[in-house]
């Protein structure tokens, strides 16, 4: 895969960049799924093909960009990562998965899913949409800072952690089968090897892929795609077909993110956008499909995607200029982290 360099600094660009073309994905992703719910996207196969191929890597990535730093997070603050996780990925995730279950009980008569108040009780042990991600990564944060804190203690050999790391998350996925069948152990089980792949990127890499690797990459994820997708030689329900594909996704990324800095803002947004993005997403459909009468799927999906990206960018400029904070992280007085 080519020589990998080191980069000064702890703290990578290229991640913003991986960021932002990931939170594109996502927000297309659940853009397009709307439009094809609601009637609007009407071409089953293209919309199979295009959805298949963003969901095979687009959320294993985010996992992987969270784990880069898992270590060096642990370094610094000890088991207080757990609380500064609390802060910053779990009190979104109760907060937003209540507001946006709150407006699609309001605006039933219009979206695609009609919520009911009892699943807005049951967040707790069953996430609902895109909040999914949220929970499971604290949960995943939750486990690997446990593990770390055990290590410091029994495994002082820093060198070791993230093969420890991983070790455990290919026991999980293995018996992922044996486990019960609760969201939390299913999809920990699924993504946590995403998560520890990248703390041990994190210690191997320190930087770059070199750039004669991104073109085989490229390729190889190319190939990939198209075996599995379009002539079914490989089968998607293997499970190691599932994370080779998802890994070859994850440094293709890396390897353009590397390169460019277009999308960097995004990244550096790109919690708030997901936290916004299917309200704002769902909110455009429904004002250019009712409002407009516009029917067409290219103005429905270049619309609907320049508003969960945009306009959550906006909102969060607003929250700050009005000092509502709150919305994105815990007031003073109930912040658990620094």
């Amino acid at each position: 895969m080519g020589t990998l360099k080191p980069v000064s600094g702890e703290r990578w660009d290229w991640v913003d960049v991986a960021k932002g073309i990931g939170i594109i994905l996502v927000v297309y992703g659940h853009v397009a799924r709307g439009l094809f719910h609601a009637g609007i996207y009407q071409d089953q196969t293209s919309f199979d093909l295009i959805d298949k191929i963003i969901y095979s890597f687009h959320m294993p990535l985010f996992f992987f960009l969270s784990g880069i730093f898992c270590i060096s997070s642990f370094e610094k603050r000890g088991m207080k990562l757990v609380f500064n996780k609390i802060d910053t990925v779990f009190y979104p995730y109760i907060l937003w998965s209540l507001i946006q279950g709150s407006v699609e009980i309001a605006m039933s008569n219009f979206t695609n899913q009609h919520v009911s108040p009892e699943s807005l009780l049951a967040i707790l042990w069953q996430p609902r949409a895109q909040f999914w991600f949220l929970y499971t990564l604290f949960f995943v944060f939750l486990l690997n800072t446990g593990v770390l804190f055990m290590l410091k203690r029994l495994a002082p050999l820093k060198k070791t952690w993230p093969l420890i790391l991983m070790a455990i998350a290919v026991i999980l996925t293995i018996c992922k089968p044996l486990m019960p069948a609760l969201f939390l152990f299913q999809s920990i089980a699924d993504y946590d090897i995403y998560f520890s792949f990248g703390t041990i990127f994190w210690f191997l890499n320190k930087g770059a892929i070199d750039i004669k690797a991104l073109l085989p990459l490229a390729l190889l994820f190319i190939v990939m795609q198209y075996a599995v997708f379009f002539t079914g030689a490989i089968i998607l329900e293997q499970q190691l077909t599932v994370i080779l594909l998802a890994s070859i996704g994850i440094l293709t990324v890396i390897g353009i993110a590397q390169r460019s800095r277009f999308f960097s803002v995004l990244g550096l947004y790109s919690m708030e956008i997901y936290l916004m993005h299917v309200i704002f997403g769902s909110g455009m459909r429904i004002l250019v499909q009712k409002g407009l009468a516009v029917e067409a799927l290219l103005p429905h999906l270049i619309m609907g995607t320049l508003a969960g990206v945009l306009l959550p960018i906006l909102a969060t400029r607003w929250i700050h200029n009005i000092r509502f904070e709150f919305l994105l992280r815990p007031p003073r007085l109930i912040r658990l982290g620094s």
